[in-house]
């Protein structure tokens, strides 16, 4: 599958997020990659980049001035 999300695709070459159990951790969003519907999927069935990645926002309770520090746990 041809990735077409610019979020996805800078995120990505960016290089600034972390990867723990199928999730893309970054700021205070969360990209999951649905590994469940990939392992089951039919070799024929073509599967669309949305049905592949769920975007989560917000996720950290956070103050309006805090900040995430990228490459840690929060």
């Amino acid at each position: 599958m041809r990735l077409k999300s610019p979020e996805i695709i800078g995120r990505l070459k960016s290089n600034l997020y972390n990867f723990v159990g199928g999730h893309i951790y970054y700021n205070n969003k969360v990209i999951k990659i649905r590994y469940d519907i990939l392992e089951y999927q039919e070799q024929s069935m073509e599967l669309r980049e949305e049905e592949i990645f769920d975007h989560y926002s917000d996720v950290l309770c956070i103050e309006k001035d805090d900040e995430v520090q990228s490459g840690t746990p929060l």
